[in-house]
């Protein structure tokens, strides 16, 4: 939609931001429609760089985004410049990190690649969807699982490496990124072990500073995920809550007719790759826990016959509950 000026037919005779006079030689425009002079643009541009988000017009019912050689003009720091262009790389969503090697790349995730990328410095395969290395014919779900059974059955001795780490956040930060953004994987583990994560998309290390909402926004590539279990929160807008992972204690069921409804208009991994985003399942039971629920209903038995009343007996990790 076309942006209507705010300044009417004569020419605007101060700055909107800071009621200076405005000038010809002052005056700038992220949109072309509304202006402002030239310090009040800069001052506004590093502003939202630096909060992640592109440069754009500073009219509420504008917020056009401002064209790349304008942005380029206004930072004239270096390290304002270099923040810009990594927030204008990030914007492309089929931009991706290996989650082995963390080198940048392009993921396609139309047919038929079926939602997997490759990466062409190390050749590693993955799903784009939960980033674990490529599982045919098997959900995310089962993959997602097998890696943080990985992850628990670590040693607890690669915490010894927790000196590489920065130092707490301080109180009122919501989310910091880590000094260290590319770690080997005796690193990474040391941050699962010590309460950090890795954002999904571009791998950096973040860590949550408060007790409030689950929704994070990562401040080097602006992915939007759950902390708890680091879900898509985009598709999670889209589609409803039961696309939390079946694990999150976030996750709502629901198994109605939309349930993978396909929403272009709404959802970019539906728009994306022309299908449905696929929800979470719910994994079979395995036959270690089928076994554990056996062994506790023997054991449950065999104390109902020796005591012949009510009793809760935990038996293998396991609870139940028997009457007389």
């Amino acid at each position: 939609r076309r942006c209507r000026s705010s300044e009417g037919s004569g020419a605007r005779r101060s700055c909107p931001l800071c009621l200076e006079p405005l000038s010809a030689e002052t005056r700038e425009s992220f949109c072309g429609a509304h202006s402002c002079c030239a310090p009040c643009a800069a001052e506004c541009a590093k502003q939202q760089i630096w909060m992640g988000r592109l440069p754009e017009c500073f009219e509420p019912d504008c917020r056009r985004p401002a064209e790349p050689l304008f942005a380029t003009r206004l930072l004239t720091d270096p390290r304002d410049h270099e923040r810009y262009l990594a927030l204008a790389l990030w914007s492309n969503p089929c931009v991706e990190a290996c989650p082995k090697c963390r080198c940048l790349l392009y993921a396609d995730m139309t047919a038929p690649s079926q939602g997997c990328g490759t990466c062409p410095s190390c050749a590693h395969v993955f799903c784009v969807d939960c980033r674990c290395p490529r599982h045919d014919g098997e959900g995310c779900e089962a993959a997602l699982s097998r890696a943080q059974s990985r992850r628990s059955s670590c040693d607890e001795a690669s915490a010894s490496q927790m000196s590489a780490f920065p130092s707490r956040a301080a109180p009122g930060e919501v989310c910091r990124v880590a000094s260290l953004t590319h770690l080997p994987e005796d690193l990474e583990m040391a941050a699962y072990l010590n309460g950090f994560k890795q954002c999904p998309r571009c791998r950096v290390v973040v860590e949550k500073c408060d007790d409030g909402c689950e929704h994070m926004r990562c401040w080097q590539c602006g992915h939007e995920f759950c902390w708890l279990c680091m879900a898509d929160r985009a598709v999670i807008f889209a589609h409803g809550n039961h696309y939390h992972r079946m694990t999150c204690q976030l996750h709502a069921p629901y198994d109605g007719p939309d349930a993978e409804a396909f929403l272009p208009e709404r959802c970019l991994r539906c728009r994306m790759r022309g299908a449905a985003c696929e929800a979470p399942k719910r994994l079979p039971p395995s036959p270690t826990t089928v076994g554990q629920y056996y062994t506790a209903l023997v054991d449950a038995c065999a104390r109902w016959i020796r005591d012949g009343n009510l009793f809760f007996g935990t038996c293998s990790g396991v609870t139940l509950g028997l009457s007389a």
